[in-house]
């Protein structure tokens, strides 16, 4: 009896191994064989013609008749990072943009009280 399993294991054990090789390198075969040649063609062709400008885009700080439209009529005409580069600039720019972030946390109900402050300071007496 014991001879009989030892026989059907010796013969199982191969038999099991090469499934399990060919089922591990029948899932590494790509799908579409005949098209793996020309999509890598295709896309070894597309990054070489394609240059991808990778600088950001500098951030432009505003004019001043930018800031002077905005602090006269309300209305929101500039980003606010644009402002942010201005805020401790000792010059008229520096001033205005600092009104103009007060201005709008005043409208929104927040404290814009840091900005005023820092244009007095920034205004020349």
């Amino acid at each position: 009896m014991k001879r009989k399993i030892l026989i059907v294991l010796l013969i199982l054990i191969p038999i099991l191994t090469v499934t399990l090789i060919y089922i591990i390198n029948k899932q590494n075969i790509p799908v579409f064989k005949e098209n793996v040649k020309d999509v890598l063609k295709h896309t070894e062709s597309e990054t070489a013609s394609e240059t991808i400008s990778v600088t950001p885009t500098p951030i432009l700080p505003p004019t001043i008749s930018e800031l002077m439209t905005e602090l006269e009529s309300g209305v929101q005409s500039v980003d606010e990072e644009r402002l942010f580069l201005l805020i401790e600039e000792e010059s008229a720019l520096g001033y205005y943009s600092n009104l103009v972030l007060a201005n709008r946390y005043d409208n929104e109900n927040k404290d814009g009280s840091m900005y005023y402050w820092v244009a007095l300071e920034l205004y020349y007496n």
